[in-house]
């Protein structure tokens, strides 16, 4: 386990690889499922013997209808937090992509269904045969949004630092060398009489927790920072009251600002 990662966020990591993997295969069946149908659908658009050389075309197909639904869910996931433009044509580009996919697997599915034979061509056998035809393209828009979610999540602990606050805590390292100040106690009875040297806070305590708490919420912003956990990683000389109170600050701040994206979503 690296160091500052805590059992709760290994237990995430594992249960989001876990996750990780489950969505692969739900993306990876609905795929090769919805691949034939949409395939079928290529070969009824062209002529009944295909030009030389050209059988292969059909194959091209699915993937032009059902990879950039993949992709949106993906730029769904990415895009989170992100511009509401950016959002709304990722949103336009899965809704059109994924209803193609739904209507190829569709007409494939109501020209070979048996239930619509067996109900003799009833109104709700043709709705229900499309609508049970439209599984196999959502399970691979949602399985892959899932893939992208979980690996997120998966991937919290181990997030690089962002460059920007690098920067900002090798400045504030480098530019805060206090040496420990020596602090007189009053002097009372003989048990007092000595002097005593007492390490003096360091000026950027406050400084680090914040980075800290930024690299935490950077990389799992749902998840409040454990003050503790950071008084010990960090090393402070503050007391734990004191760095308790600007871990707070920090989790106070990042929640206004989350739900003042929220709002304006």
């Amino acid at each position: 386990m690296k160091k500052g990662t805590s059992l709760s966020d290994l237990r995430m990591e594992m249960v989001a690889q876990v996750g990780a993997f489950g969505a692969l295969v739900i993306v990876a069946a609905s795929f090769i499922y919805s691949f034939w149908n949409i395939k079928w659908v290529a070969e009824q658009l062209g002529p009944a013997e295909p030009p030389p050389g050209t059988a292969w075309l059909p194959f091209l197909f699915p993937f032009i209808i059902d990879v950039p639904a993949l992709v949106a869910s993906i730029l769904i996931v990415a895009l989170h937090g992100k511009a509401r433009i950016h959002r709304i044509y990722a949103w336009v580009v899965l809704v059109v992509f994924i209803t193609a996919s739904w209507v190829c697997n569709g007409v494939h599915a109501v020209t070979y269904s048996q239930i619509i034979v067996r109900a003799e061509g009833e109104w709700w056998s043709y709705a229900l045969v499309v609508l049970i035809a439209g599984f196999p393209p959502i399970g691979v828009v949602l399985g892959m949004h899932m893939w992208a979610y979980a690996l997120r999540h998966s991937q919290a602990a181990e997030a690089p630092v962002p460059a920007s606050t690098a920067k900002k805590r090798s400045r504030a390292t480098k530019t805060a060398d206090v040496k420990p100040a020596v602090v007189e106690l009053p002097k009372g009875d003989a048990e007092t009489a000595d002097e005593t040297e007492v390490p003096a806070p360091r000026s950027d305590d406050q400084a680090r927790v914040l980075a800290r708490c930024a690299e935490i919420l950077a990389a799992n912003p749902g998840e409040k920072p454990v003050a503790a956990d950071i008084h010990r990683e960090l090393g402070l000389t503050c007391n734990r009251a004191t760095s308790r109170r600007w871990v707070q600050a920090a989790w106070d701040k990042h929640s206004a600002e989350r739900s003042e994206e929220s709002a304006a979503a």
